[in-house]
C-alpha cells in the first residue's frame, strides 16, 4: 500500500484564540477577535433589569468607543474571577457591534482541521450548550467553540420578554 502525504494546502484549516473561563477551555475564531487587553476596571451603567447584571458587566472604552464588557461566568454556573487584575478582555465583533469578553486566562491560538468539528455532547450541561458552535478535540483537551453569535444569542434567548 502506498502512503501519500498529505498537502497542507488540501486542508481547510480555522485559527482559534482559546481562553479559559474558570477551568473551562474555550476558544472563537480569530478573525472575530479584534484584540486581546488587559482587564481594566469598567464603568457602571444602568441596567434594564436586574437578569441582565448576569452578562453585562458595566462598559470600557475601546479605541474610542464604549462597548459593553460581557462576563459568561454567571450564565455557565462558574464562580466570578477572584483576581480580575490578572484577567483579560477579548475584544470581539460581530458585524459592526463589538462588545468584550472577560476571561480568567489566554491561552494562545490553535490551529485546528475544520472538518473535524464535532456536534456538542449530550454530557454537556445545557448552561453552556447555549453559546456553543462545537468542539475540538485537541491533544488531550476539549475545546469548546463559541462564536460572537451564540453568544448574543444565548443572551437575547435568555432575556427577551
Amino acid at each position: 500500500m502506498n502512503h501519500y502525504p498529505i498537502s497542507t494546502s488540501e486542508i481547510d484549516y480555522e485559527n482559534l484564540i482559546s481562553f479559559r473561563l474558570g477551568n473551562i477551555l474555550f476558544g472563537i475564531n480569530v478573525e472575530s477577535v479584534l484584540e486581546v487587553i488587559k482587564y481594566q476596571e469598567p464603568a457602571p451603567i444602568f441596567y434594564p433589569s436586574e437578569e441582565i447584571k448576569e452578562f453585562i458587566i458595566g462598559v470600557i472604552k475601546y479605541q474610542g468607543d464604549i462597548i459593553p464588557v460581557v462576563s459568561l461566568h454567571s450564565k455557565l454556573g462558574l464562580p466570578e474571577i477572584d483576581d480580575l487584575t490578572r484577567s483579560f478582555f477579548c475584544i470581539v465583533h460581530k458585524s459592526e457591534c463589538a462588545f468584550s469578553l472577560l476571561v480568567n486566562e489566554v491561552v494562545g491560538v490553535t490551529q485546528v482541521d475544520k472538518s473535524h468539528l464535532e456536534d456538542v455532547p449530550a454530557t454537556i450541561s445545557n448552561r453552556i450548550k447555549d453559546i456553543l458552535k462545537g468542539i475540538y478535540r485537541v491533544k488531550n483537551s476539549l475545546i469548546l467553540v463559541t462564536t460572537p453569535a451564540h453568544i448574543f444569542s444565548a443572551i437575547k434567548h435568555q432575556y427577551s420578554p
